[in-house]
């Protein structure tokens, strides 16, 4: 708080009377204070991740293909176009510090899913960068069916029950991937999305690890 209010201070020096731009310091200052900074180039790989709390399935690439989750497959020509999309998407967001980035598309079936799973297991392919990708599309739910995943429980589930996040998180067999599927169509989907546990879901995945990027699968418009 002392480095929030000399920052305050400061920009009221410089800007006598203007308390727009005082709110506007406050606002970057907090933001600066945040756990998430711009990646490190040079940071360590985080490599041979070992999940103790999160499920483990992995997915053969044979599935993965037939599914056309093919950012890893180098011998698939098209898999180029989503690491190609990586690198542009990584570049705004580490220019910003921005830890999270939402998908989604003017209507249903034109494959907001599909580039949400091709980019989330290109941008975890970066030896440097965690990726979480979560299916808020809760009325119809399909990432875990592009992993090949029949889970037991999804973010559907998670907000409804007394369920803790680990009970709903899959690893895909993809180092450095975790998902957070969704299972099942919520009617009520406008509701839980708008719930106080759903915010606090959000502000806790953005809080726990420096290294990662959230992706949300999130409804058409």
């Amino acid at each position: 708080m002392d480095r929030i209010q000399k920052a305050l201070d400061k920009a009221k020096q410089k800007h006598a009377g203007s308390e727009v731009e005082a709110d506007n310091t406050l606002i970057q200052t907090e933001t600066q204070e945040k756990t998430f900074f711009p990646e490190d180039p040079l940071a360590p790989p985080l490599q041979n991740i070992e999940y103790t709390q999160t499920k483990v399935v992995k997915t053969p690439q044979s599935v993965l293909e037939n599914n056309r989750v093919i950012a890893g497959h180098y011998n698939n020509p098209q898999s180029a176009v989503f690491r190609m999309l990586r690198t542009q998407v990584l570049q705004k967001m580490r220019q910003n510090d921005w830890q999270t980035i939402a998908i989604t598309s003017p209507t249903a079936g034109e494959g907001k899913s599909l580039v949400s799973a091709n980019l989330a297991v290109a941008i975890a392919m970066e030896l440097n960068q965690t990726v979480l990708l979560v299916d808020m599309d809760l009325r119809n739910p399909s990432i875990a069916s592009y992993f090949g995943l029949n889970v037991e429980a999804g973010l559907k589930e998670y907000l409804e029950e007394d369920l803790y996040l680990h009970h709903v998180l899959v690893n895909p067999g993809v180092e450095r991937l975790v998902i957070l599927p969704g299972k099942g169509r919520a009617e009520d989907s406008a509701e839980l999305l708008s719930s106080p546990k759903m915010a606090s879901l959000v502000k806790d995945i953005k809080s726990q690890y420096n290294s990662r990027l959230i992706i949300f699968d999130v409804p058409p418009l």
